[in-house]
Order: structure tokens, then C-alpha cells, then sequence
């Protein structure tokens, strides 16, 4: 009897063992992490692409996957993807709002829009590169608001809580996330050396 290939639940892996896992797959077996990351990452694009205007979101969405997965064996420390995904955001964006607008005096506002991309999405993104050293409860509350869009009272509701109490599990959440990203952070200064400072997101 053929052995029935087990697959694994990516969902629960943390963003840098996925992408430590893509370097180190080859191409035929490296479909389910893309997908892993496309679901992970899906809704920082849509929020970013929100921001956009004369851009088609299924035409923003492939091309920033298109670069972003085109790029990523250049990505030589994992723990920069966040910012790596932030400027592929920007990227596309600006580059598809200059094609969608040729005339000169349309294109004022490019810069505008590029600084409200990285006020939509640097929280979500974040959020979106950490979720997995959350409990469900906690991911569920950050997900809903920062990728949902959802208020205190609509989060309390869905999930049958207390406001008070989805206050609580989101200062928890953010302070958890908080220390992970101050430990990759001192990291990252490690490896690039002493004096070198890395800027936060």
C-alpha cells in the first residue's frame, strides 16, 4: 500500500522557520509555504491597495507577490522581512499608480498616497509577521482589528466577550508581541554589528 504523504500544518509555524523552510526546499515542494505565506500576508496587500487609486486590486495583489517571492532569495536574514515586504507594498504602488496616471500633474499625489500606504499597513503587517506566538484568543482579537478593521464593541461581540475583556487580551497580545520583536530587534543589531541601530518599522 503507497504511503499517503502527511501535510503539515504550516499555520502554526513562525514567519522566519517558513521562510528558513523556502530556502531550503526546492521548487515543486515549496507551493505550500507560498501559499502559507499569500494567506498570512493577503491582508496587509488588500489594506495597503485600499490606499491606491486607479489601480485594480487583483493586478496590486499579483504583482506584489510576484516581487515579493521573486526576491526572496535575497533575503539573507529572515527577521527583515517585514521591512522587505513593506518596501515591495510601496514598490508596486507607486510604480502601478505612476502607470495608471501619465499625465504629469496626476502624479502629485503619489508621494501622498505611498505615506498613507505605510500608515495602513506597518501595524497589520507586523501583527500578520508574529501572530503565531499568540494563543487563539489573543490572535483572533488582533486579527480582527488590525486586519479586519473591526471596533473594541463589534470584536467583544463576535466573540462573546466583554469589551473590558478584548481590551485586557489585546494589551496582553501587543506586549507579547512587543518583547518578540525587541528580542529580534537587539538580534538583527547583533548581527549587524555594534554601532549600527536598526530602525523600527
Amino acid at each position: 500500500m503507497p504511503e499517503l504523504e502527511v501535510r503539515e500544518d504550516l499555520s502554526s509555524l513562525p514567519l522566519q522557520d517558513l521562510l528558513r523552510r523556502l530556502e531550503d526546499t526546492d521548487r515543486a515542494r515549496s507551493t505550500p509555504i507560498f501559499m502559507e505565506l499569500v494567506r498570512r500576508f493577503e491582508p496587509v496587500i488588500r489594506k495597503g491597495w485600499r490606499q491606491t487609486r486607479g489601480v485594480e486590486y487583483s493586478e496590486f495583489a499579483n504583482e506584489v507577490f510576484q516581487r515579493a517571492f521573486g526576491a526572496l532569495p535575497t533575503l539573507r536574514v529572515p527577521l527583515t522581512f517585514p521591512l522587505f515586504f513593506k518596501h515591495v507594498v510601496r514598490s508596486v504602488a507607486g510604480d502601478l499608480m505612476r502607470e495608471a496616471r501619465k499625465a504629469p500633474e496626476s502624479l502629485d499625489d503619489v508621494g501622498d498616497v505611498l505615506a498613507a500606504i505605510d500608515a495602513e499597513i506597518t501595524v497589520p503587517l507586523v501583527v500578520s509577521s508574529y501572530l503565531e506566538y499568540l494563543n487563539a484568543r489573543e490572535r483572533t482579537v488582533l486579527e480582527l482589528e488590525f486586519l479586519g478593521g473591526y471596533t473594541t464593541d463589534e470584536i467583544a461581540s463576535r466573540i462573546r466577550m466583554s469589551a473590558g475583556g478584548v481590551r485586557t487580551l489585546k494589551s496582553r497580545a501587543l506586549r507579547k508581541l512587543r518583547d518578540v520583536i525587541d528580542r529580534d530587534r537587539r538580534t538583527l543589531e547583533r548581527l549587524s554589528g555594534p554601532s549600527k541601530k536598526v530602525d523600527a518599522l
